[in-house]
């Protein structure tokens, strides 16, 4: 075994580690990747006892880093769900802020027009978005309400908030008449004299005068980075400036309603981490950081993927013909219809498009195969209408006599139709929500694959969206770093578990946690830091460190300055979202995060088979 010199140990402290290493090899009970004395395997041993031991990384702060995709519905009628995301946004960053969670944030749209034929200006398909785009389309509902121009001038409002200089935001306020005037096509304006009456202005020298004419142009926001990221907001004190975040995301997510009427948010979302896009993950050396969506996705991060759409999803194989044809908008629920094989509709398979997801994310983090990537660190979340699926076959349109497809609900936000493509979407993973389908569920893993039975209620069909951004980021933001959701070294009472590492503590045997009947020895599970490599430092800088437990300092097998930190500095309980036993610091994770900078977690424990 490789020792490390350390001159603040003394003899007999040495001879104590060789008594607890003898100790700890005879129970088979901690990764013999740390001790050389019982073997040299780096990911687990049986011992003769027959019990298993295993080594995880582990955030420092109990949470693994997390990237987060936002997919907005930019079509005409999201105007009134724009304006409620972005005011109850807070929710969600409160959320966060509270986790400590080391987050990426990116946002794409719906946007994904099969012709050049389109009034959308910034938006482009699968690409991350942050130039605001409040500029609304023709929907009426977006436009005027009972009170005038009310929902115009919260767009407008929403792109003041968004100026690089505050000072201007005066040059953006506008008379009813003028409004009405660049409302109005040319031919009318000529036939009024508007332009005149009301001196509305050519404000971006295009010749014309138009709504364009109302609103800040690009180049006047603000610059906001195409990816959100926990450290840009950490204050000082380690605190997330929660208000500069949420001003930050509210004007990335205001991109406006002139987007393509045939939402594609899941081939969007599919595409936006594929390889081609993120030109791979931010720490590949290989990675190509002029791709469009790169700095997003990080090797060592979970995703998660949110959507937040009135409409169904139209991923289709681009044989649709989107102007023109004679089913107009309906044709994605005609093609969509239960009634409809599936080699009959244009339409990607949800399963399909869920498959293609985890392979652009395998691909993007430089996986091997998608079958090394993390399915537990893969959740998918929406706000979308109830799921009411059209079940009719697919009509002869024409002549005006469509069939109709009937909203799934309407609230105060106005109407949604199905999100049934989102939810089987989403439930083609383990861990999404909303997830009530599971409730009471003997065999959840065959509930999650039932499709005639759906969510209740979609979070689109409610008044606001306060509630789903507060479930969904705490659903998201569940700590995931070292929970062991295996059978931990089991116990009877006390006497069967062995002393703790090191400290010599007497081990006690715990209920496990979310099974009843199950006991495990708190002893089988250790903390062990150590050097980042990357760090310059001598492996004696941890003597300073105050969580060790000073006889374990640099005696393990280790290229790097090591150590297993005192009990004491953390209590061991259940994990939050299912069986299992999960640590957590006595102290705040920030600060445990900033007195152990530069050094790595691994999760210890041995495991007794079933």
């Amino acid at each position: 075994m490789k020792k490390r010199s350390n001159s603040t140990q003394t003899s007999s402290s040495r001879q104590h580690m060789k008594g607890m290493l003898a100790t700890a090899c005879m129970a088979g009970l901690f990764s013999i990747s740390l001790f050389g004395a019982c073997n040299t395997n780096t990911v687990e041993y049986l011992s003769s006892a027959g019990v298993v031991n295993k080594t995880t990384v582990t955030p420092i702060g109990g949470q693994v880093p997390m990237d987060i995709l936002w997919v907005v519905d930019n079509s005409f009628s999201m105007c009134q769900e724009q304006e409620v995301l972005r005011e109850n946004f807070s929710q969600f960053v409160g959320v966060l802020g509270s986790a400590s969670l080391d987050f990426h944030i990116a946002l794409t749209t719906t946007h994904a027009p099969e012709s050049s034929a389109t009034i959308e200006p910034v938006a482009r398909e699968a690409r991350l978005q942050s130039t605001p785009q409040p500029v609304p389309g023709n929907n009426q509902g977006c436009l005027r309400d009972d009170n005038g121009f009310g929902p115009l001038r919260e767009s407008l409002d929403a792109a003041k908030r968004c100026l690089a200089d505050e000072s201007t935001a005066g040059n953006y306020e506008w008379t009813d008449a003028q409004i009405d005037c660049a409302l109005q096509s040319p031919t009318k304006q000529g036939q009024t004299g508007c332009v005149a009456s009301s001196s509305l202005p050519d404000r971006n020298g295009d010749e014309r005068y138009d709504i364009f004419d109302l609103f800040p142009s690009s180049n006047a926001y603000r610059s906001i980075p195409k990816v959100l990221r926990a450290e840009d907001y950490r204050q000082a004190n380690g605190a997330l400036d929660e208000a500069r975040l949420e001003l930050d995301f509210s004007c990335m997510a205001t991109v406006g309603t002139r987007g393509d009427g045939y939402e594609k948010g899941l081939r969007a979302a599919v595409n936006a981490v594929s390889p081609e896009l993120t030109g791979s993950a931010v720490e590949l050396a290989t990675a190509d950081m002029t791709a469009d969506n790169h700095g997003f996705i990080r090797t060592d991060a979970d995703f998660t993927l949110i959507f937040v759409t009135d409409e169904n999803d139209c991923s289709h194989d681009g044989s649709v013909m989107e102007l023109g044809n004679t089913c107009g908008s309906n044709i994605c629920e005609y093609m969509n219809s239960s009634a409809v094989a599936a080699e009959d509709s244009a339409l990607i398979s949800v399963e399909t498009l869920a498959e293609q997801l985890r392979e652009n994310l395998a691909t993007t983090k430089g996986l091997a195969d998608v079958s090394e990537l993390n399915e537990v660190g893969l959740s998918v979340s929406s706000i979308n209408g109830t799921s009411r699926r059209y079940n009719e076959p697919f009509p002869t349109c024409g002549s005006g006599m469509n069939p109709e497809v009937i909203p799934a609900c309407a609230s105060a936000l106005g109407e949604a139709y199905s999100g049934d493509r989102y939810e089987r979407f989403m439930r083609q993973f383990r861990n999404f929500y909303p997830n009530s389908v599971l409730d009471g569920a003997a065999d959840p893993e065959a509930a999650r694959l039932d499709f005639t039975k759906y969510e209740q209620t979609g979070w689109m069909c409610t008044d606001s969206f306060a509630p789903a951004l507060t479930a969904i980021a705490e659903f998201i933001v569940k700590p995931s770093g070292g929970c062991i959701d295996e059978p931990v070294y089991r116990c009877e009472t006390d006497a069967d578990c062995p002393a703790k590492l090191f400290s010599g503590q007497p081990g006690v045997c715990t209920p496990f946690p979310g099974i009843e009947g199950q006991s495990y020895c708190d002893s089988g599970v250790v903390l062990k830091i150590e050097r980042d490599p990357k760090q310059e430092a001598t492996v004696d800088d941890i003597n300073g460190i105050e969580y060790c437990i000073p006889d374990s300092i640099n005696q393990l097998e280790s290229d790097n300055a090591s150590c297993v930190i005192d009990p004491s500095r953390y209590t061991l309980g259940g994990c939050p979202a299912s069986p299992g036993v999960q640590f957590q610091w006595v102290e705040a994770p920030e600060v445990v995060s900033n007195k152990l900078a530069g050094y790595t977690l691994e999760t210890i424990f041995s495991i007794t088979p079933e």
